[in-house]
């Protein structure tokens, strides 16, 4: 069976900075080899659980943790092109994936910023 969890950020105005970037850290562990975390950023959505599924979400890379219990530094996401939005959210998706009498990847998501020039 699979669950999913959201971690959305507040609205965040980046209308006043320039060459912003996203960075975090984090750590799976029980690794099942299930990818289970993805970063999003939206700027239409509106704050609800509704709203969860009608806002535009664009995926960002970034690098994912590949060893039990070992913290890997996302890198610096270029969050540039949302420079001229005062509605941007940020999001961390999280997909368990248990298997049958296993246990799920467990993940831990740490140091969250968001840097500019």
């Amino acid at each position: 069976s699979s669950s999913t969890q959201w971690l959305i950020s507040p609205a965040i105005n980046l209308n006043a900075s320039s060459a912003e970037k996203l960075s975090f850290t984090s750590a799976a562990g029980f690794d099942n080899g299930a990818a289970t975390l993805q970063a999003f950023i939206s700027t239409d959505y509106d704050g609800t659980t509704a709203g969860i599924a009608t806002a535009t979400w664009t995926e960002l890379s970034f690098t994912q943790p590949t060893t039990n219990d070992v913290t890997t530094k996302s890198g610096a996401i270029d969050l540039s092109d949302y420079m001229s939005s005062n509605n941007v959210r940020v999001a961390f998706k999280y997909t368990g994936s248990k298997t049958s009498g296993g246990v799920t990847t467990t993940l831990q998501l740490d140091n969250i910023k968001i840097t500019k020039n």
